[in-house]
């Protein structure tokens, strides 16, 4: 969609560290909001199919790029893995643990197996699963203390981006100071110019609002050129002008009625493909149980999709 939205939920930047695993938590609650989130017997069975399933995948083309530059040395592929995995260096403990977890399956079942099993090992580590933020130094007379370094990467990092802190991320918030507030909003000023940071603005807006359950609201026959999910790419337009310009957002997202509706009121002529696709059908209208000769495209479909996702 040209909204982007399947990045929503993906990483951006192809990266090497699962995006999210499967949790549970309560109805109208944002998805990325951990402290409703809980694992259960089922949640974890969920996990190993799911850990298995991406396994698969690194054994692709990330653990061919891997062994490559480990050169035939189990312990650095093991150490590269690891840093990819987790986002930090591993341990001498660590890594010697995993080592002996290879060389004992290697005994056992043989190399492939032992890669896999090593690599399944490291998926289902907490810091894997989970983003601590224990903090760091002492903690102030209310029990207050600052996040680590790494901590406090990942959580601006994720914050601005799916795909979570990248390597200059990472680098700048290791060396300041942080006291320093100018120095961190200097650090974290160029990514809210992205377009992974509208993504996730983006993403914030369908979870505050739900009006993209509009899809399963609205279960009529896909028939007579009837689209819910072109009700939803409208509302992600609405949200994402008001993005761009940037005033008063959440205000005009609950107040403005300049609402635009993707169609061809006034067209009578044929629906060739670009037509439909680009412009949307002439009889779009229906959508929104509209009058065919509307002249205007400003209506009030915004008030009408939130009322609706909110009833479901």
């Amino acid at each position: 969609k040209w909204t982007g939205n399947n990045k929503l939920f993906s990483d951006s930047r192809s990266n090497i560290k699962p995006v999210s695993f499967p949790y549970q938590g309560p109805e109208h609650a944002f998805l990325d909001y951990a402290g409703v989130h809980a694992f259960d017997k089922s949640t974890t069975e969920m996990l190993l199919i799911e850990t298995d399933s991406l396994v698969n995948q690194y054994m692709g083309r990330p653990w061919a790029a891997v062994q490559k530059s480990a050169k035939g040395d189990v312990s650095k592929a093991l150490s590269i893995a690891f840093e990819q995995l987790t986002g930090r260096p591993a341990k001498n403990d660590e890594l010697k643990s995993l080592v002996l977890l290879h060389e004992k399956a290697h005994r056992d079942f043989g190399a492939a197996a032992a890669d896999h099993l090593t690599v399944q090992s490291l998926m289902l580590r907490p810091e894997v699963l989970f983003r601590s933020e224990l903090g760091a130094e002492k903690a102030d007379r209310f029990g207050r203390r600052y996040l680590a370094p790494a901590e406090m990467a990942e959580a601006l990092g994720y914050a601005v981006d799916v795909a979570g802190p990248d390597k200059a991320l990472i680098a700048a918030v290791a060396q300041c100071d942080p006291n320093d507030r100018a120095a961190l909003a200097e650090i974290i000023r160029p990514f809210l110019k992205n377009d992974a940071m509208r993504d996730r603005l983006l993403r914030f807006a369908r979870e505050y609002f739900e009006y993209s359950k509009a899809e399963e609201v609205f279960k009529d026959a896909d028939r007579n050129a009837y689209h819910p999910t072109r009700m939803v790419d409208d509302a992600d337009r609405f949200v994402l002008r008001i993005l761009d310009e940037d005033r008063d957002v959440l205000r005009l997202w609950l107040t403005s009625s300049r609402y635009y509706v993707h169609g061809t009121f006034n067209y009578t002529g044929p629906k060739p493909a670009h037509i439909k696709w680009n412009n949307g059908y002439k009889d779009y209208h229906r959508n929104y149980n509209l009058q065919r000769k509307a002249s205007t495209k400003i209506l009030y479909g915004w008030t009408c999709l939130l009322a609706s996702a909110l009833a479901f």
